[in-house]
């Protein structure tokens, strides 16, 4: 706090409602930045259909087949391994679901995720669609929306995966 012009006491468990969005939407109450906390019942991102016509493009550019399921894989995490659950068992379930559904996996990640990208597709009997690296955070909510499921770590994408809907 010694480096901060005016420190604002954080909340306390139990003061603000159990969601993190809460913790920090407390903190600009506290600021003075708002004046009451907003009731959020979920928060949502809007993708125009123009982004979603797009990002159907791209997924199928980069190999998705159309007609059938796109099953979003979110494997890294940007604050490291203790976050995220092993390659191959990544692995493992997403060869499963292909066979089960004969669907798409896609793998989705930052520039920075890619080596744990490649262990998982290094694990896989099957060929998953590689987008590591090829979407901007920008740009990840409107090809999140075109998949049908998305399976993966606490990670930004997980949030902008829920915040479009995709379960």
């Amino acid at each position: 706090s010694w480096l901060l012009t005016r420190a604002i006491g954080v909340p306390r468990e139990g003061e603000t409602p159990p969601h993190e969005s809460y913790y920090y939407l407390e903190l600009l109450r506290r600021a003075g930045w708002l004046t009451e906390l907003p009731a959020l019942d979920r928060i949502t991102l809007h993708v125009s259909p123009e982004a979603l016509d797009a990002a159907r493009r791209k997924l199928a550019a980069a190999g998705a087949q159309n007609g059938k399921s796109w099953i979003a894989f979110a494997a890294g995490a940007a604050y490291g391994s203790a976050k995220c659950w092993v390659p191959e068992r990544y692995a493992a379930l997403a060869d499963r679901l292909i066979g089960a559904t004969g669907g798409n996996v896609i793998l989705f990640g930052a520039p920075a995720e890619r080596e744990m990208a490649s262990r998982v597709a290094g694990a896989m009997e099957h060929k998953p669609v590689d987008l590591v690296g090829a979407t901007s955070t920008g740009e990840l909510p409107a090809p999140l929306s075109a998949c049908h499921l998305v399976i993966g770590n606490d990670s930004g994408a997980m949030h902008v995966a829920g915040a479009v809907g995709l379960p």
